[in-house]
């Protein structure tokens, strides 16, 4: 079964295992030829495979996809012809992710959960979460949340980021029909009772220790939602980018993120609702602001 359109564990549950693949080690590169005959060869070799390709009518875009192929003659392939994703991935993740769950043990799910938006010159942040829940390939789901909201007054040291140089104080609005039919309370706050939106707060680590920008525009996400009086952090939520849309070294920015995939205790076969993850830690929330 598909939703329409995304949870995830915390780092040193028990009940997870450690990432899959690790956006900033995944660096695109090019071999530089050592001497003219390597080079030759090299442009050989890709004239020869571009002849074929032509040869063959196939066809080429600016990103080498192939997920549209097929619409015309009514093959029902996915969307996709060797992709281990199906086509609502986003392409860049499409060969990163385990969709199929092959690194979970027998009956658990890959989780792995994305998100993009902008924070306005005001400072208010308006982002689109996707998390992706996948027993196999073909057996997966996809919950969508608005996460956006103000500035927050708080200083980011007083939830466990002082390298952290934005804070906003969030919800996180489900706009889906919670299409994964799980109690996302005890993902976020460890209390199956509460239902979205979920509220606290996003934190983005954009600058080294020097105040310049992370090489790349990178950035970590610190997460730290709110219940109870209790606030429930992650300190690896997601890894990004932060790319100011203005000459200003803060917002407007865009965002873009994507969390490390785990696998969750979850069966599709039973009714339990719970995502089968080891709770978050529970820290009362500071006094002093």
């Amino acid at each position: 079964m598909s939703g329409r359109l995304q949870t995830h564990p915390y780092r040193d549950s028990t009940k997870t295992k450690s990432m899959r693949y690790d956006q900033d080690n995944f660096v695109p590169g090019s071999v530089v030829p050592r001497n003219s005959f390597l080079f030759s060869l090299l442009l050989s070799s890709s004239l020869f495979i571009s002849a074929c390709t032509e040869d063959k009518g196939g066809s080429t875009s600016d990103t080498g996809s192939t997920t549209d192929s097929g619409d015309d003659d009514g093959g029902d392939d996915g969307g996709t012809d060797s992709s281990p994703c199906p086509e609502e991935v986003p392409e860049e993740y499409r060969y990163l992710w385990d969709c199929s769950a092959n690194t979970c043990d027998s009956g658990e799910v890959f989780a792995v959960h994305t998100g993009t938006g902008s924070s306005s010159e005001a400072g208010l942040l308006d982002t689109t979460e996707q998390w992706f829940l996948f027993w196999d390939r073909d057996t997966y789901c996809i919950e969508e949340f608005n996460v956006g909201g103000p500035t927050s007054a708080y200083d980011p040291a007083s939830f466990n980021c002082s390298g952290c140089e934005e804070i906003y104080e969030v919800e996180w609005e489900m706009t889906t029909d919670n299409a994964c039919g799980l109690s996302w309370g005890s993902v976020f706050v460890d209390d199956s009772d509460i239902d979205s939106p979920f509220s606290g707060f996003l934190m983005f680590d954009t600058h080294n220790a020097f105040g310049d920008r992370n090489e790349d525009n990178k950035m970590l996400v610190v997460s730290a939602p709110v219940a109870n009086g209790y606030y429930y952090p992650n300190a690896d939520y997601a890894r990004g980018t932060a790319n100011p849309s203005s000459k200003v070294d803060g917002p407007p920015t865009d965002y873009q993120w994507v969390s490390n995939g785990s696998c969750w205790g979850i069966s599709r076969s039973t009714a339990d609702t719970n995502p089968g993850i080891s709770p978050p830690e529970a820290i009362a929330i500071p006094e002093d602001q």
